[in-house]
C-alpha cells in the first residue's frame, strides 16, 4: 500500500506477459517452461497487422480474458482480508 497525505492508496497489480515469443529462439521457449502461467503472445505477422488494422486480435483478447480473471481473483482476495 502506498501511503500519500495520509490516505490510503493501493497500487495497481502488475501482471507478467511473455510478448512476442518466438518458439524457435532457446532463450524464449526456457521463459515459457519456467513460467507456464503467463500468458504468451506469440511473434507472428497477424499482431503486428493488428496494429496497422487498428483491430484485436484473438491472441489479446485472450490476454485480456486472464488479466480480467487474475483481476476478479486478486480483489476477492482483498475483499476477504480483514479491514
Amino acid at each position: 500500500m502506498l501511503l500519500r497525505m495520509g490516505q490510503r492508496h493501493r497500487l495497481a497489480p502488475i501482471l507478467p506477459v511473455l510478448s512476442m515469443i518466438d518458439r524457435r529462439r532457446t532463450l524464449h521457449r526456457e521463459a515459457l517452461a519456467a513460467n507456464p502461467a503467463w500468458p504468451a503472445i506469440p511473434m507472428v505477422n497477424v499482431i503486428e497487422q493488428c496494429a496497422v488494422q487498428r483491430r484485436p486480435v484473438g491472441a489479446f483478447a485472450r490476454l485480456w480474458d486472464g488479466i480480467e480473471r487474475k483481476l476478479a481473483q486478486r480483489a476477492a482476495k482483498t475483499a476477504a482480508l480483514p479491514a
